[in-house]
């Protein structure tokens, strides 16, 4: 992927979540009806202020082993119920704890939104990104549940908490390295988010 200078707006969310167990309750949403909806999809950028980006690695039997952005499927009920941009934020806080054990259910507006110029809902394809700031005092607590935690592969002392669908995570400064790394996920599309957050995407 050719990168060059491009401007890249980053966006305070205006997603206004009071609480998101309460959101994203099943109790409130099994009365929904349920409407087929476009795949939509959540995903964050995890910025460690000393170590850089946090990159997930999973292992597919079509892909073999590769990096992932946290993140996942918004589902077809909370849109309905919340609205689209509602529904991106919870669901990117959801599958961020999910798979690394990062809360942020009771601070949502630490995360903000990216939103992509030119789009009507600011995804890029039907995916929403997210970008949230971390420090040593986020890492997931090894001392309290230490057989389910996870130190990072490139060496900083941080642990997160995997899914089954993860097996190992690390930090990457280098950030074209880091496009480089995830660029079989999601189809290239995070990959070129990940450019563009850094102002460098040139479409070819």
């Amino acid at each position: 992927m050719n990168c060059s200078s491009c401007c890249f707006p980053a966006l305070t969310t205006d997603v206004e979540v009071h609480s998101l167990e309460e959101a994203s309750s099943p109790e409130n949403l099994i009365s929904l009806p349920l409407k087929k909806s476009r795949d939509y999809r959540s995903f964050v950028f995890i910025e460690h202020v000393d170590f850089g980006l946090l990159l997930l690695l999973a292992h597919k039997r079509n892909k073999g082993s590769h990096y992932q952005l946290p993140g996942g499927h918004i589902d077809t009920l909370e849109i309905q119920h919340f609205g689209l941009k509602r529904a991106a934020l919870i669901a990117a806080i959801r599958e961020v704890y999910e798979e690394t054990g990062l809360s942020f259910s009771s601070s949502p507006k630490r995360l903000i939104f990216m939103a992509f110029p030119g789009s009507p809902d600011g995804s890029l394809k039907g995916r929403f990104y997210f970008r949230v700031s971390i420090s040593d005092s986020d890492s997931v607590n090894s001392s309290t549940s230490p057989a389910s935690c996870i130190k990072s592969a490139s060496g900083e002392n941080f642990y997160l908490r995997l899914s089954d669908e993860h097996v190992g995570f690390k930090f990457e400064k280098d950030y074209r390295v880091a496009t480089n790394d995830i660029r079989k996920h999601s189809g290239g599309k995070n990959s070129q988010a990940l450019c563009v957050y850094y102002g460098k995407l040139r479409m070819s």
